[in-house]
């Protein structure tokens, strides 16, 4: 990746100091006549693009890759041999800097300081040499170039992480033999305030084990329960203690022995202990072979089979796995897998779990206080919560917007303090970065990067997607280009099938199915949604055009495509149609539903295609494998699976190391991808976008090589607080 950093900070320098050089010249005292500046350019509009081009790739690109010694020499390549008019000084270089980097959110291996010093240095140099000027034209369009493409990479650079860096994040099981302290930030917390938040879907099923959804069931349930471990909420690349205060590995990484915090209770009248028992009825009842289990089941299935736990004592729990594997405690913090109380739970039906708030208590921050369908959701403070300082607020609610320009006025208006969850009917980017400029800062948008794989599933149990060459057809016809240009404004790129995939690359741009062509009918071998007017490679669109018309379906299929109610979900909807209707004649329409009828027609088989998206829990390939490739998997409703790909997907679970991981992984993917044989075929992997309001704090933004995915940052907000006093100028954070 190093190299695609080097391309973007050389772009991004040079942008940036040729602006610079515009403004220095205006502004230096020397007396040599200096170009005229282009009309319109000033001052603050090159801060502006300053600030723009250095806040995207530094806050984005950098974070711990580049050292500054790097930096310092591509400043250097940078300006080398760059013309540079006369009477610029090293101080007005200064001055610009200083005023530009201000408030951008600097990552701790590169300080602003350095920036401004190796800045001032380079452009030092080149001035000391220069012999002649450039002109104020050739400035305008160098910035507008320069600034363009450091925008472009930094918003590309999410997808550029390698499978070897997810893989090697789970490399080594880690041990925790001593509880850990009260982390610092807590005495930094303010307490009260009962905060409202915006949310996207009312309560479907409740039930953490056999609920497949963030935002009906996670984002409304979740808040109230524990797991053994979690991720770190400021640190989502570390696991931690949940309930747990320490464990211990054997030396063969089989066995697992955790010790349970001594004040964590539920949250019943008697404030009942949570015990061992509990622990071993959750993950038993988690793995349960004859229950739903989608997205908990998906996780620990792998890993652990029921049985598999014992009691050591009411505080002690010894958890044996099926073999060493560094990947379980990171599936074991997935926030799906939930702990519950036995001594309730074992007395209830699935059906009295999954509907009603009433019958089951937790041990977590927040205790279940109203539900007023379509409107809101209210929850209170665990006033006997087992964590030292936590929870901040004395409660919050979630507040139901179904029309996305109603959130968006709430959330300017500081009805609603952001998002509960950060997908389904969410506004785009732009609409929150307007927001942000509207709100002069006050309201932060971020981008969660990788977190959403929207895709399109296929029934191959009935005609004509019965037929793999059919439903390889599909693979190879979709333009996926399209639908990331026109629902994600660009944002985002073509998806391989699972998480952790290569980086766009000549190798990608050649596959079939992914080609694309330039307006001149070249082979694009960069990313082509970066590429104005590309289009399918035609030889992809021949073949699957033959594909078909030797199944005998050319001009000779209609049915419909199932889409959720969601904007996004329809606006993908419509264009599969139309690329399908286009490409080979069918007579497809959009069938829309809402959520719970959606998946009610989804499971029951009742659709012929499925604009079916997915939330990656964890950056790991087992995120995708177990949710759509192998039977039983949370969103494979209709069991599709393939033996080799069962086979490898086991053999890649037991691997003895990252490059044994990864070579299995990249044998499931070129199945896949070469075949075009699975039910569900990705779309792309899109930067999920959120919103949050300054004033809460404590928000930290995981980044793209974070084994902890996105939706583990927010949901369960015990480590948020309020704080009125907070200014734009804070940013998210602490």
């Amino acid at each position: 990746m190093t190299h695609v950093l080097r391309a973007g900070w050389k772009w991004l320098l040079l942008g940036a100091l040729l602006a610079v050089f515009v403004v220095g010249a205006a502004c230096g005292e020397d007396p040599t006549p200096a170009p005229t500046q282009a009309p319109g350019i000033t001052s603050a509009d090159v801060e502006s693009a300053v600030r723009s081009a250095v806040g995207e790739a530094v806050g984005e690109a950098v974070g711990e890759t580049v050292s500054a010694e790097e930096i310092a020499g591509m400043v250097n390549e940078a300006v080398a041999g760059i013309d540079i008019p006369e009477g610029v000084s090293a101080d007005d270089v200064s001055m610009l800097v200083n005023e530009a980097i201000q408030g951008i959110d600097i990552p701790e291996s590169v300080s602003a300081e350095e920036i401004d010093r190796m800045v001032k240095q380079a452009t030092a140099d080149a001035v000391a040499g220069a012999e002649s000027g450039v002109t104020s034209e050739e400035l305008a369009m160098a910035i507008d170039q320069a600034v363009a493409d450091a925008v472009a990479d930094a918003v590309a650079q999410a997808s550029e992480i390698q499978i070897e860096e997810i893989l090697d994040r789970i490399a080594t099981p880690v041990a925790m033999a001593e509880a850990a302290p009260v982390p610092d930030w807590v005495g930094r917390g303010k307490y009260g305030g009962t905060i409202n938040f915006a949310s996207t879907s009312d309560p479907g099923f409740i039930d953490l084990h056999f609920s497949a959804s963030i935002n009906s069931g996670l984002t409304v349930a979740g808040n109230r329960f524990n797991q053994l471990v979690e991720f770190n909420p400021v640190n989502a690349s570390e696991v931690i203690g949940d309930l747990a205060t320490t464990w211990e590995a054997s030396p063969d990484g089989r066995v697992y022995t955790f010790t349970i915090h001594p004040d964590a209770n539920w949250t019943d009248e008697a404030r009942t202990p949570v015990t061992a028992a509990d622990v071993v009825f959750s993950l038993d009842r988690v793995v349960d072979p004859d229950a739903i289990r989608p997205r908990a089941g998906a996780a620990l299935k792998p890993f652990y089979a029921p049985g598999n736990s014992r009691v050591i004592d009411d505080k002690t729990v010894e958890v044996t796995i099926k073999f060493p594997s560094a990947a379980f405690l990171p599936w074991l913090a997935f926030d799906y897998v939930k702990v519950y109380p036995k001594h309730i739970v074992e007395n209830l039906t699935q059906d009295e779990v999954n509907c009603c708030y009433e019958n089951l208590v937790g041990s977590g921050p927040w205790m279940f206080k109203n539900l007023e369908r379509g409107v809101v959701i209210e929850w209170e403070k665990n006033p006997n919560y087992f964590k030292e300082g936590r929870p901040f607020f004395d409660g919050w609610k979630g507040i139901l917007f179904k029309d996305r320009l109603r959130a968006v006025s709430a959330m300017q208006s500081e009805q609603v303090m952001g998002w509960t969850a950060t997908y389904q009917n969410a506004p785009t980017f732009d609409v929150y970065e307007q927001l942000e400029e509207d709100t002069g800062g006050k309201l932060r948008a971020f981008q969660l990067p990788g977190a959403g794989a929207p895709g399109i599933m296929l029934n191959w149990t009935k005609p004509p997607f019965d037929d793999p060459n059919v439903r390889k057809a599909v693979m190879m016809a979709l333009d996926r280009v399209e639908i990331i240009k026109t629902v994600f404004k660009g944002i985002g790129r073509q998806g391989t099938f699972l998480p952790g995939g290569s980086s766009v690359s000549e190798a990608e741009a050649s596959w079939p199915g992914w080609r694309y062509v330039d307006a001149d009918g070249n082979l694009i071998t960069t990313d082509p949604v970066k590429v104005v007017g590309s289009q399918k490679h035609p030889d992809d669109i021949a073949e699957a055009q033959r594909l078909v018309r030797e199944a005998g379906y050319e001009n000779n299929f209609s049915g419909d495509v199932l889409s959720f109610d969601d904007a996004s979900s329809v606006n993908m909807s419509d264009l599969i149609k139309r690329q399908m209707n286009e490409t080979f004649g069918w007579d497809l329409s959009v069938k829309v539903l809402d959520l719970a009828a959606a998946s009610i027609e989804r499971n029951e088989g009742r659709f012929d295609l499925h604009q079916e998206s997915h939330g990656v829990e964890l950056n790991d390939p087992n995120a995708l494998l177990g949710q759509m490739y192998l039977a039983g998997g949370g969103r494979n409703s209709l069991n599709w699976h393939d033996p080799r790909i069962d086979e490898l997907a086991e053999r890649q679970s037991r691997a003895g190391s990252t490059e044994e991981r990864k070579a299995l992984v990249l044998e499931i993917e070129a199945i896949l991808r070469d075949e075009g044989i699975a039910q569900w075929v990705p779309l792309g992997w899109i930067p999920v976008n959120g919103a949050l309001n300054v004033q809460i704090r404590n928000f930290h933004l995981p980044k793209a090589s974070d084994v902890g995915a996105a939706w583990n940052v927010i949901h369960k907000k015990e480590h948020l607080w309020y704080d009125p006093d907070a200014q734009p100028d804070w940013g998210l954070g602490q």
